[in-house]
């Protein structure tokens, strides 16, 4: 797994760092090998940097408030599958939902 930050004035650079030479708010990036090599090729089939093209895919995603809450949920449906699979959380079936409420 590689370890990028994004910064605003910084290289796309493998770093620890969180914060840049000039005090600005970075995004640190763990990446698996697998898209780290997809979005090196994608850059660069493209024309872009790696941080470049990283940095146009994130403002994308922020420009359509739905994806955005596609991804909300997303999140909130595997936490709640992880609490389901831990035994935290139960489902029960349409008939025991109707037995319950009397129908």
């Amino acid at each position: 797994m590689s370890c990028y930050s994004l910064g605003s004035t910084s290289a796309f650079n493998r770093s620890k760092n969180t914060r840049d030479t000039e005090g600005s708010t970075m995004l640190q990036l763990d990446l698996n090998n697998n898209i780290e090599q997809r979005l090196i090729q994608i850059a660069h089939d493209n024309g872009y940097n790696v941080k470049d093209w990283v940095t146009c895919l994130l403002n994308g995603l922020l420009e359509h408030e739905e994806l955005l809450e596609d991804l909300e949920d997303i999140i909130a449906a595997d936490q709640v599958r992880k609490a389901i699979n831990s035994g935290e959380e139960e489902t029960y079936s349409l008939q025991q939902v109707e037995r319950h409420l009397g129908l």
